[in-house]
């Protein structure tokens, strides 16, 4: 599954957008053909073209769907016709929603951000995060950029929100399932012992398991200290050290170094996890 925007200026001076290989004229179709050769070049194959268009880039569209069929008989890369998805700024949700109708559970999507609206990449970024609920995975955003007619990857900011969701799941709920997605086989020694911590107190609370608690809170107050101190030329790693700080304010022990038992105990009463507070008691 693609999603494009529409945009219906190109470069004053025609100077072609570049990705790898691939150019282009119209800050559209050169991320947008790369998208496909990327998804082609893995073994898989585009179900559908959604071209985000406001009433202004009619003849954008027009021009957009003859540049694919083009590519796709350059190629021999089969690329269905583009579905035009009417938006304007006065009709986010039902964008959003003609949107959403046309995908399923299961469905992966690559984005091309570029877009003629001042908030078009906010109502990608808010459709790519309601699409995660449907089971429904970001894998590739781009964006054409107007001063230097390059196609820019912004994959990894799209994903910072999972990373700050799995912060605030943890510090919120315990869960540390976001967290160890995100970070997947991490080899940093820090974030590794960390998330290990993490995932170890996340069942144990979730299971009500009291005995195990004193020694997995030794792990984790050990953990987000090494975390606090590591060095990373990661930039979520970073991320990650920094709102380390967040978990602590959350269990609030303000400016003691590590969580005790009773800071836990009162965690889980301010976030209703009665049970698991009385147990703990």
């Amino acid at each position: 599954m693609l999603l494009v925007t529409d945009r219906i200026t190109c470069g004053c001076d025609l100077k072609a957008y570049r990705r790898g290989d691939i150019t282009g004229v119209y800050t559209n179709d050169t991320p947008v053909k790369y998208l496909i050769s990327l998804i082609n070049k893995h073994g898989g194959s585009v179900g559908a073209v959604l071209a985000l268009t406001t009433d202004k880039a009619a003849t954008a569209y027009d021009m957009l769907c003859d540049t694919l069929k083009k590519y796709s008989t350059e190629t021999d890369i089969a690329v269905p016709v583009p579905e035009l998805i009417p938006v304007s700024e006065d009709s986010i949700a039902d964008t959003i929603s003609d949107i959403i109708s046309h995908v399923r559970a299961g469905d992966r999507i690559w984005i091309d951000t570029t877009g003629d609206l001042c908030n078009s990449s906010y109502l990608l970024l808010a459709l790519a995060r309601i699409l995660e609920y449907s089971h429904v995975r970001l894998e590739r955003a781009v964006y054409s950029n107007y001063e230097s007619h390059a196609v820019e990857d912004v994959t990894d900011t799209y994903r910072l929100f999972d990373l700050i969701n799995g912060v605030d799941c943890f510090a919120s709920y315990g869960n540390s399932d976001g967290l160890i997605s995100f970070f997947g086989e991490s080899a940093d020694p820090a974030v590794k012992a960390a998330l290990s911590a993490m995932n170890d107190f996340s069942d144990a609370v979730a299971l009500c398991r009291t005995a195990d608690l004193d020694s997995i809170l030794d792990r984790l107050n050990s953990g987000l200290a090494q975390l606090s101190e590591m060095h990373s030329d990661s930039e979520t790693e970073m991320l990650f050290k920094s709102l380390s700080g967040a978990i602590r304010d959350k269990f609030g022990i303000g400016s003691r170094s590590s969580i005790d038992m009773t800071d836990v105990m009162l965690w889980c009463v301010d976030n209703k996890m009665i049970q698991q507070a009385v147990m703990i008691y």
